[in-house]
C-alpha cells in the first residue's frame, strides 16, 4: 500500500482494519469488503466510471497523505522521538 500510496496511484482496497482506513480517510481511494463480491462489484464499478480528471485527484491526494504520515520526514521525526524516549528513559535507569 505505501508503495501505490508513494506512486501518487488511487488504491482499490479489498481489505478492511488499516488499509481501508487510509482509502476512506485520506480519499485516495475505494474500499470493499473482502469475500464480498457484491461489495468488490460495486467499487469496481465506482472505479470504471470515474473520470481522468478525479483520478489524478485521487493519485494527488495518495501522495500526500503518504507524503504526511508514511514519508521520510515523516519517518525520520518519528525515529527522533523513539530516540529521544529512549534515551530519556536509559537516563532514569541508570540513576
Amino acid at each position: 500500500v505505501q508503495g501505490i500510496l508513494a506512486a501518487g496511484m488511487p488504491l482499490l482496497a479489498v481489505a478492511t482494519g488499516d488499509v481501508a482506513r487510509v482509502a476512506e480517510e485520506s480519499g485516495c481511494g475505494w474500499t470493499a469488503t473482502p469475500g464480498d463480491v457484491e461489495s468488490i462489484r460495486r467499487a469496481l464499478e465506482h472505479v470504471g466510471g470515474t473520470t481522468r480528471s478525479e483520478l489524478a485527484q485521487r493519485g494527488a491526494r495518495a501522495r500526500r497523505h503518504y507524503d504526511v504520515h508514511m514519508g521520510r520526514e515523516h519517518n525520520v521525526k518519528r525515529l527522533v522521538e523513539v530516540l529521544l524516549d529512549a534515551a530519556r528513559s536509559r537516563r532514569g535507569v541508570l540513576r
